[in-house]
């Protein structure tokens, strides 16, 4: 996401102050194959070091 920070944005509630904090929480996206979703599955895992509950 750090790439084309204009083109992707991250949206969470406000109790949420950074990605390591979606750690086991539920984690929406649009399906498995969206390249958006995919992108977002590896930042997660990846930079944040985290593994939401995604569905």
């Amino acid at each position: 996401m750090e790439n084309n920070g204009g083109e992707f944005l991250m949206i969470a509630k406000n109790d949420i102050k950074d990605c390591k904090e979606t750690d086991g929480k539920r984690f929406a996206i649009h399906g498995e194959a969206a390249t958006t979703s995919l992108a977002v599955k590896l930042w997660l895992l990846n930079d944040c070091k985290v593994k939401p509950n995604i569905w």
